[in-house]
């Protein structure tokens, strides 16, 4: 999902949204359609309180994922330098021969 540039005339600035059309494919709760009863058309709006939500929901779940490749990193790099403190040890007794 991504997002859209829009420039919109008639306030006079840029604004960031979603594409009502792509969100309803896959969160399709989000997005209600409105009738236009002169014209008989219809428009879609999204309900951003619900993308937060969800969003803030998504967030949580990066940040545990981040920390646990956090400590992940951390073990790994402990690992590696207590090998490469056995190497230097080994190394040190061959050169003592």
């Amino acid at each position: 999902m991504k997002c859209s540039r829009f420039s919109e005339v008639v306030r006079f600035y840029r604004t960031t949204s979603f594409v009502a059309q792509e969100l309803k494919e896959i969160f399709p709760t989000a997005v209600t359609e409105l009738s236009i009863e002169e014209d008989e058309e219809s428009v879609l709006i999204v309900d951003y309180d619900q993308v937060t939500a969800i969003n803030s929901g998504a967030i949580k779940e990066q940040q545990q994922y981040i920390k646990k490749l956090e400590d992940k990193v951390k073990t790994l790099e402990e690992q590696f330098k207590a090998q490469e403190e056995r190497l230097a040890r080994l190394e040190a007794l061959l050169n003592k021969e």
